[in-house]
């Protein structure tokens, strides 16, 4: 409420009509101001009301990080009851379904691309090699689920291997994955440095 001018007021010579305002997300979910005998309706965009976080008809599953999603999140109430459906940061909702705002007696489904959900940090199936920095490296990397099993090579800044796997239940086939690379830390152990050199 704080956050919305209420001092607005329709233009007199308009006819009458219930004026909505909408928020950051929609053109509708905002305050509605209704001149008496009005029955048709006039979207005002000149304003907007910021919506806050709520955690009414949302889904989340447990694999995602629920503190990165903006919660006030809805939908327009002008078009048919939809079960709205989220991807992550990696895969697109068609991909991966990480999150759900569901209508009432919503049955269809409708992607939604503009806001996305981050996973968790499970280290199940990982391999990390002591030699990484692991703040150099996005351990939430979901391998894409139609793919068939693969133990995934993540390299470093200085090979295609070396760096963490992920290795899929079952699987017996390497594949080397570049869109990320994690970096290795300094490591003797295998040196040996003559003298006169720096």
């Amino acid at each position: 409420r704080d956050n919305f001018d209420f001092t607005w007021k329709p233009d007199p010579n308009d006819p009458p009509y219930i004026y909505v305002f909408g928020t950051q997300w929609q053109k509708t979910g905002g305050p509605t101001y209704t001149v008496p005998g009005a029955k048709d309706y006039k979207y005002v965009d000149t304003i907007r009301a910021i919506a806050i976080p709520t955690q009414d008809n949302w889904t989340v599953p447990e694999d995602i990080d629920s503190s990165t999603f903006d919660f006030s999140w809805h939908p327009d109430t002008t078009e048919q009851p939809y079960i709205y459906v989220f991807g992550t940061t990696q895969y697109a909702a068609e991909k991966v379904a990480a999150i759900k705002y569901t209508v009432p007696n919503a049955t269809q489904i409708k992607y939604v691309h503009d806001l996305v959900a981050r996973t968790k940090v499970d280290l199940t199936n990982w391999i990390i090699p002591k030699n990484i920095d692991r703040n150099s490296f996005n351990f939430a990397w979901r391998p894409d689920p139609d793919s068939p099993p693969y133990i995934y090579q993540f390299g470093t800044q200085h090979q295609k291997t070396g760096g963490p796997r992920y290795v899929v239940p079952n699987a017996t086939e390497v594949k080397y994955v570049d869109e990320q690379k994690a970096r290795a830390i300094v490591d003797k152990t295998n040196y040996k440095v003559e003298k006169g050199i720096d």
